[in-house]
This record gives structure tokens, C-alpha cells and sequence, in this order.
């Protein structure tokens, strides 16, 4: 991981000036001091730890490793074939440096491809170790006392053995969990990679914002499957009227199946739903221990072989929509930080994607609602415009009758009147049947207008 590898090189980095200045200072202060053979051992290996240091800004760290794994004990071992060790404390100084440049050494080889080298470098120290002490006194001034390592020089040298050994394997459980820490960092954030990629692609699938919500939980609960990898995932949505949740959707990654319709009411399993209705997640490792889960023993964890469960609440508008609930069958699964991560992630996008739907539906039944008043608004206008013109017309025909009301009728009928005031003061007879011809005339022509006018009505249907 390029993390890892970037942080590894400046501890390396760091490490080599640190080696270099301390073989500068262990140099100078045998100068001093008139030790040749420690002069020469700290030169050397400051030498040694700068050539390292050109290896590793060259990213040649397997080189560098080497270097400093076979290097440092044959320098402080070949230190005293050349030079006379003047003092019996060098002896144990430079145990203790073999000791510790090995702890160093054992630490730095953390790749699973080195771990040959690793066990080669640890031989040479061993070895060093082993033989060291004779060479320095075998090539040191003869009135030297060294009685106090000769004298006991079996008991020294196990006692030394045995403390190598004992600092070699703490350091190789200290390195094994530093690689296994190291693994799953990196195995982490491989995953979460993935799952930022994927999320991404599903992000692009326009089957999530389909208007039929269940089609978009397929999508989502797939992709759920493929990044938890858990046995079944389903969601489902809370129903205030009834206080339950209704399974949506819920899909068997084992019988690779989708299944709908179950329903769990508050009433039946009033803890699990107090933990919920509290917006509270649930992570059940033993689903059939868990205070809010252990409810559903009998007639749900049981007959479908469920032993874990992690139940994530989703919101809309800030209230409790629904919960996405991950299920592991056949046997436990302790859930990771980043499987609560992942689950808690796909929930946040869930109550998304409900919520584009729920607005997206709302916004098209708008959209046909407003369409009808529209239309219906056309045809009110159509028929106000009809009414319209047809009043125009009534009101029109309505003004015609009325002059023939008062010109065309009021004229047979004011005849009428006058000729019937003519019949009943003329007293001669002669003169009242010609009274009676012309009123007949003015009637049969009154009759003619007031037949026009009813057939013209008719005509109108009004």
C-alpha cells in the first residue's frame, strides 16, 4: 500500500542519519579516548549506513536491509583482527551493539518475500555473536584482564545466547503484528477503495432512480451483497399507521432469490422497535443473545439459520423511514469497523435515492394533475365560450321578439281595441258586421305574427 511503503522509507530515512551520527559519534569519541579498533567500527559503519541511505532514496530498500543485515556484524567482527582492543568492556559494548543493530535488522525485513533473507541475517548476528569475544581476546594485549569473561566464559556466553534469542523472538512477535496490522490496514482500505468505486458506478445506474422503488433496492441490495458480503440483505419501510416495518425487498445471496412482503408490528417485538424508533443501529454478533434482536428467536433467527444481524435505520426529512438489515447465516460474524462503515454508507444512500423516487413521483403526479386542470380548463372555457356566444345570440333573438312584441303584434292587436270600441258605440247595424270582418282580419293577422314567433323559438330549442 502506498501509505505504507511511503511511511516505511522516511522511517528508513530517518533511521540512516540516526546510524550515521551515531557511528560519527562513536568515532569521535574513541578518538578521544585512543581506541583504535571503535574508531574504526564507528568510520565504518557510518560509511556503511551512508551507502544505505543512497539505496534507499533510490527505493532500493531490499539493498539497503542487506547491507545493514550482513554488514554491521562482520564490521564488528573484523574490527578487532586489525586493531588491539585496549579495553575488557568493548566486549560486552559490543554484544549489546550486536543485539541491537540485529533487533533493528529483524524489524526491517516486514515483506513476505523476505523473510529468507531475514532468517540469513539472523545466522550472521547469531554467529557474530558466537565468536566475537574470542577474536577480541585473542588478538588483545596479553596483561588485560579478561578473567572476569574467561573465567565464567560458558555461563557468559549462554547467558548472551539466550538473551539474543529471547529479544530476536519478541521482536518477531512485535514484527508479526505490526505486518498484520500493516495487512489489514491495507486490506482495509483496498476494500474501501472498491466500495468508493462501486458506490460511484451505482451512483451512474439509472435503475436506481427508476420510478418503481423496488426495482431500485434490487440494485442497491445487490451491491450491498457484493462489498459486505454477507447471506441476505433486505430493506424495510416503516409503516406509522400500523407501527410495523414492511419487507420491501430482501435478497438471499445463497438461493440468489428476492423475496417480499413480511411484515414485524411493534406490538410482537417492542424492544427490537424501542431500539429502533430511537434511530439507534443494532449490531448483533449473536443475534439470539442480543437484547434487541433475540426477540425474533423463535419464529424468524431460528427458522431461517440466522446467527448474526446488523440492522442500519435510514431517514427521510429527518424521521424514521425504514431500516436496511444484514443478516449472516450458518454461523457468526463478528462485524468490522468497516463492515458498520460500509452498512451505514449504503443506508445514508438508500434514504437518497427513496427520496429522489418519493420526489420524483411527487413531481410527475403534480405534473398529471396540473395537465388535467389544464385540460379541464380548456373545456370550461370552451363551454364558457359556447354560453357565451350562445347568450349573444338569445339576447339578440330575445331583442328581435321584443320588436315584434311591441311594432309587429301591438299593431293587429291596437286595431282589435279600436274597432271593438267602434262596434260597441256605432248603433247602426249595418256598420257592426263590417266591424267584425276587419276585427277578424286583424285577429287571423295577429295569429299569422304569433305563429312566426313560436316556430322561430322552436328553432332555437330555447
Amino acid at each position: 500500500m502506498d501509505i505504507i511503503r511511503t511511511e516505511n522509507k522516511k522511517a528508513y530515512i530517518y533511521s540512516a542519519y540516526f546510524l550515521i551520527g551515531t557511528g560519527l559519534l562513536v568515532g569521535l569519541n574513541s578518538f578521544f579516548l585512543h581506541q583504535p579498533t571503535s574508531r574504526f567500527l564507528g568510520a565504518s559503519f557510518s560509511l556503511l549506513s551512508l551507502v544505505c541511505l543512497i539505496f534507499i532514496y533510490r527505493d532500493k530498500l531490499y539493498i539497503s536491509k542487506m547491507l545493514w543485515g550482513i554488514g554491521t556484524p562482520i564490521l564488528i567482527v573484523i574490527a578487532p583482527v586489525f586493531s588491539v582492543v585496549e579495553k575488557s568492556s568493548i566486549v560486552l559494548s559490543y554484544g549489546y551493539a550486536l543485539v541491537g543493530a540485529s533487533l533493528f535488522v529483524i524489524n526491517s525485513f516486514h515483506l513476505p518475500n523476505e523473510k529468507k533473507s531475514m532468517w540469513i541475517c539472523i545466522l550472521v548476528f547469531m554467529a557474530s555473536i558466537a565468536c566475537y569475544d574470542k577474536i577480541i581476546i585473542l588478538n588483545s594485549i596479553p596483561s588485560l584482564n579478561y578473567s572476569i569473561i574467561t573465567d565464567n566464559y560458558l555461563h557468559f556466553k549462554v547467558y548472551q545466547i539466550f538473551h539474543f534469542i529471547s529479544l530476536v523472538y519478541l521482536m518477531l512477535l512485535i514484527k508479526k503484528n505490526k505486518v498484520d496490522i500493516e495487512t489489514k490496514l491495507s486490506n482495509q482500505v483496498h476494500s474501501l477503495k472498491k466500495f468508493t468505486r462501486n458506490i460511484l458506478s451505482l451512483s451512474r445506474n439509472k435503475n436506481v432512480y427508476s420510478e418503481v422503488i423496488s426495482e431500485a433496492f434490487k440494485e442497491i441490495t445487490t451491491f450491498a451483497i457484493e462489498n459486505i458480503n454477507v447471506s441476505r440483505i433486505s430493506i424495510w419501510e416503516y409503516q406509522e399507521e400500523h407501527n410495523g416495518i414492511e419487507c420491501i425487498i430482501c435478497y438471499d445471496s445463497i438461493k440468489k432469490e428476492y423475496t417480499t412482503g413480511d411484515v414485524l408490528l411493534a406490538e410482537k417485538y417492542p424492544v427490537y422497535f424501542s431500539h429502533l424508533l430511537k434511530k439507534e443501529s443494532i449490531i448483533a454478533y449473536d443475534a439470539e443473545e442480543n437484547e434487541a434482536t433475540k426477540e425474533f428467536t423463535a419464529d424468524y433467527l431460528i427458522p431461517n439459520n440466522i446467527k448474526s444481524m446488523m440492522d442500519i435505520p435510514f431517514f427521510i426529512d429527518g424521521k424514521f423511514k425504514g431500516i436496511l438489515c444484514f443478516e449472516q447465516q450458518i454461523e457468526k460474524r463478528n462485524w468490522s469497523e468497516i463492515d458498520i462503515l460500509f452498512a451505514q454508507t449504503i443506508a445514508m444512500y438508500t434514504s437518497i435515492v427513496y427520496y429522489c423516487i418519493y420526489r420524483k413521483n411527487q413531481t410527475i403526479l403534480l405534473s398529471s394533475i396540473n395537465e388535467k386542470i389544464i385540460s379541464e380548463n380548456d373545456t370550461l372555457l370552451n363551454d364558457l365560450d359556447w354560453k357565451n356566444k350562445n347568450i349573444t345570440e338569445i339576447r339578440t333573438f330575445l331583442n328581435d321578439l321584443s320588436f315584434k312584441n311591441s311594432h309587429d303584434l301591438r299593431g293587429p292587436l291596437s286595431r282589435i281595441l279600436g274597432l271593438l270600441h267602434l262596434y260597441y258605440s256605432d248603433t247602426h247595424i249595418e256598420n257592426k258586421e263590417l266591424y267584425i270582418e276587419y276585427i277578424s282580419k286583424s285577429a287571423h293577422e295577429m295569429d299569422q305574427i304569433i305563429r312566426g314567433i313560436t316556430e322561430e323559438i322552436n328553432s332555437r330549442n330555447v
